[in-house]
Order: structure tokens, then sequence, then C-alpha cells
């Protein structure tokens, strides 16, 4: 007994799934991996350092002389006014 395929199995087929066909997916990869090496064969051509990103230093720099500097002024501040307590002291 031999099967005829009707439509509704035709189209059964080629439902699209939401997950694309994979020959479409494989390609698509295998076009970004190639224009990211390609990219990066060009910046490493350059002979020059890459791009780095200096906000995290700066803000850690800043942070640190911020609350020295406050640390120092409350200090100083309690000092003149006679409340600085400093232990073993008469």
């Amino acid at each position: 007994m031999t099967r005829l395929a009707s439509s509704n199995d035709k189209d059964n087929d080629n439902d699209d799934d939401g997950w694309g066909d994979s020959s479409d997916a494989a390609k698509e990869l295998e076009a970004l991996r190639s224009s990211r090496s390609a990219a990066k064969d060009s910046k490493n051509n350059n002979n020059e350092a890459p791009e780095r990103d200096l906000f995290i230093p700066i803000f850690t720099a800043v942070a640190v002389v911020g609350f020295g500097g406050l640390y120092a002024y409350e200090t100083l501040r309690l000092f003149l006014n006679g409340e600085l307590y400093l232990p073993g002291g008469n």
C-alpha cells in the first residue's frame, strides 16, 4: 500500500517554527565569523594597541582621592573643634 502525499503533508514539512532554516543560519554564522576575523586582522595590521576603556580606572582614582580628601577634612575639622578621639592620649 503506497500513500500519496497530500497538500497538507507538504505544508507541514515547510512550516516555519521560528528558528529559521538551519542552512541559512550556518551561512549567516560563517559570514559573521569571517567579517569579524577580517576586522580583527585589519586592526592587528596597524601595529597599534587596541583602544581601551578608561572609565573604571579614572572613576576609581577620583573616588579614592575624593574619599581620602573627605576623610582628611573630617579629621582636621574634628581636631580643630577638640572632638577628635585619639586612643592612648591623656
